[in-house]
């Protein structure tokens, strides 16, 4: 798992704006980070291992940036196999979520064909895959995204990708699998992992689906079908979330400061009052089998929800971590209920679990704590946890909420 964020639009002072960014998103990786930027039509570029702390990076004023905090996958923690990469011309910048499956074999013909490679990964590849794409795609406003629809399509596995190009002033992305939220602000178009690195800058914001690409630039955000290149309409939300919320308030970590909270999200939840318990109650009521998955401590969870369940409402229910359930798969069928629970509701094994009993005829009720994530659009019934931001990688109100 790893972080990314991106900028363009009339903010000089993308480097800094890019870098806050990534600490708000460093729960998704902290054993490297790189920052690049576009200065006279070239990348400029800065990657450190270790945690971002108070650095700050010495680059050039610019317009556009983008960003990327690591945990180690293909390459070990240096700071040449540290995001972002560049092309052989040091026009693109790339930075990357995930796993590209099938990395040697698109590796081999661009080594033959002249590409340099500076590090271990396989994120690199990507950046080399684009360039070959851009000079094969005619010149015009949409070169840069044409590009990468045409690398993206030809990558195996789960991933988010995006490319800035610092000439044309543009970023590129694509997904599947990973997560990734685009942001509308009054001064420019924002990318990330996670929308509570966007809040800083707006509440409006567009999740991008999977086999999706967009385009950014300073006037205009373009959502489009990566496998089609049709032109889409992007659905704009404005989240609850205030950006207060991500801040540390005094405490010394995000762990103390969660663990704080916990009787804030109990009382919040019981004044908000029963509606979607009571509905989901009415699911569980109705149902034929019924399984509850969750991944981490959320599989935890549906432990507790499996005693409780059996004591208070007489129901048996079938628990299984997100990662097995595909064993159950023969169980699953009409009439079924899954209740999946997952704090970001971007946990891909929860997300893969779903589609599948989906498939199979099975109603689905999640318990999710970030709006608009993709197991909330997926799901018939969402219950809100309401637990606000997480940023500790140790879950913990979360947990509480889903309890609750």
């Amino acid at each position: 798992m790893c972080g990314i964020f991106g900028y363009v639009g009339h903010d000089r002072n993308a480097a800094d704006l890019v870098l806050r960014g990534l600490k708000k998103l460093e729960y998704r990786g902290y054993d490297s980070w790189g920052v690049a930027v576009g200065h006279r039509d070239q990348v400029v570029l800065e990657k450190r291992t270790g945690k971002i702390g108070d650095a700050v990076p010495d680059l050039p004023a610019s317009a556009i940036g983008i960003g990327h905090t690591r945990w180690a996958t293909h390459g070990g923690v240096t700071e040449h196999n540290a995001h972002p990469h560049l092309d052989c011309a040091g026009r693109l910048a790339l930075i990357h979520n995930g796993i590209v499956s099938n990395y040697r074999e698109l590796r081999e013909p661009l080594v033959r064909s002249g590409h340099r490679f500076r590090s271990e990964t396989d994120t690199e590849v990507v950046a080399h895959l684009i360039e070959e794409c851009l000079a094969a795609t005619p010149a015009g406003p949409e070169q840069l995204v044409t590009a990468t629809m045409t690398a993206f399509r030809r990558l195996r596995g789960l991933n988010a990708i995006a490319v800035a190009d610092v000439r044309t002033r543009q970023i590129a992305a694509a997904k599947s699998g990973s997560p990734l939220v685009l942001g509308w602000s009054d001064h420019g178009h924002l990318l990330a992992s996670d929308f509570s690195a966007l809040l800083e800058h707006t509440r409006r914001v567009t999740f991008v689906e999977d086999r999706q690409a967009v385009l950014l630039s300073r006037e205009r955000c373009r959502v489009f079908d990566a496998d089609t290149g049709r032109e889409l309409t992007p659905a704009i939300t404005e989240v609850e979330w205030e950006a207060a919320a991500t801040e540390l308030s005094g405490y010394p970590d995000y762990m103390t400061k969660e663990i704080h909270e916990q009787p804030a999200v109990l009382r919040r939840l019981a004044e908000a009052g029963g509606e979607h318990a009571r509905r989901l109650a009415a699911m569980i009521r109705d149902a034929g089998d019924v399984f509850v998955i969750g991944c981490g401590t959320a599989s935890h969870a549906a432990l507790a929800a499996q005693y409780l369940l059996a004591r208070i409402a007489g129901r048996r229910v079938t628990v299984a971590s997100a990662s097995e359930f595909p064993y159950l798969g023969d169980f699953v069928g009409e009439g079924a209920l899954v209740v999946a629970l997952s704090q970001s509701g971007e946990t891909i094994d929860v997300i893969d679990a779903v589609r599948a009993a989906r498939q199979r005829g099975a109603r689905i009720a999640a318990m999710v704590n970030v709006e608009g994530s993709t197991l909330w659009r997926l799901a018939d019934l969402t219950v809100p946890l309401g637990a606000g931001p997480e940023r500790c990688v140790l879950a913990t109100k979360s947990f509480t909420a889903k309890l609750a």
